[in-house]
């Protein structure tokens, strides 16, 4: 593993213990919906994007469409905008599954005193 990979993955994780509290906070905007409520250009760019994967679950978060899925044993979400313009996907990396090479990074980073729960691999 790279040492810009290793770092990207640190800062990563750093912006996601920072920010995902209020991630998690649902608005009242938010809400859990059916395949078939999802726009024809959404379900474009997921089946161009993730043609492998299977939805567990969709939601509009923000405005913006939202698939829960998974890859492999790894917990997903696959986002995109209302006209099918994807946003982002992430992939949750589980403590165990991060390689020596971070943790040793991050043990001597400006976070060592963080607690490190999980990474997360975003495209």
């Amino acid at each position: 593993m790279t040492k810009n990979l290793t770092l990207v993955l640190i800062v990563a994780t750093m912006l996601l213990f920072g920010n995902k509290t209020k991630a998690q906070e649902k608005s009242s905007l938010d809400k859990d919906i059916t395949e078939k409520e999802v726009p024809a250009a959404v379900m474009k760019t997921w089946k161009e994007t993730h043609p492998k994967n299977k939805v567990e679950k969709w939601e509009i978060k923000a405005g913006n469409y939202e698939a829960d899925f998974y890859e492999g044993k790894n917990f997903c979400e696959f986002s995109t905008k209302p006209d099918g313009t994807w946003i982002e996907s992430e992939m949750k990396i589980e403590k165990a599954d991060i390689p020596k090479a971070v943790f040793d990074a991050f043990a001597k980073s400006d976070y060592k005193d963080w607690i490190f729960d999980h990474a997360e691999q975003v495209k």
